[in-house]
């Protein structure tokens, strides 16, 4: 389970974090994630007949995903399932560059990876890049500051993830 706690930053709270306490973000990993428009603005298209039929912007989103481990080969990323919805992302991405978790921190060292290779890092890329492109087409393109990730840690929550993203325009 996720720990929601506060960063404290300039002698004040600055916002809430989900991330797992602890947990190297750079670690060999498979991960759900979900990004939303800022404001859930459905950016990306429409459902029509159960299936989301996307906007230039919302190419620009597939796209970009679709481009992740190309433009980041160092870190051996992988997709996995992903869909773009009217108004977010959802996706499984594998990070492949980092240690396994199991082996981690052996000495007591720092237990962190490069934190320009970890999953921040990667979500910070894309959402940069669709912003660049997706502003030329409409200025008032943003992203939800946060994104949601989920560690994926059996195979059958695996197949769980990859149905709810197959299925999620007919939910709509």
């Amino acid at each position: 389970m996720t720990n929601v706690y506060l960063v404290y930053y300039l002698d004040k709270y600055r916002s809430q974090t989900k991330r797992l306490k602890g947990w190297d973000y750079s670690s060999k990993m498979m991960y759900f994630i979900t990004i939303c428009t800022k404001n859930r603005y459905p950016f990306f298209g429409a459902i029509r007949k159960e299936i989301c039929c996307l906007s230039d912007i919302g190419v620009i989103a597939r796209d970009e995903w679709l481009r992740t481990p190309i433009i980041r080969r160092n870190q051996r990323i992988i997709l996995d399932e992903f869909i773009i919805m009217p108004n977010h992302i959802h996706g499984i991405i594998y990070l492949g560059d980092g240690i396994d978790q199991r082996y981690a921190n052996p000495d007591g060292g720092n237990q962190f990876g490069r934190q320009s290779h970890n999953l921040a890092s990667v979500i910070r890329g894309y959402k940069a890049a669709t912003t660049s492109k997706a502003r030329r087409i409409n200025q008032r393109f943003a992203w939800h500051t946060e994104y949601h990730e989920t560690r994926i840690l059996t195979y059958q929550a695996l197949e769980n993830i990859r149905y709810y993203i197959r299925t999620n325009p007919k939910r709509r």
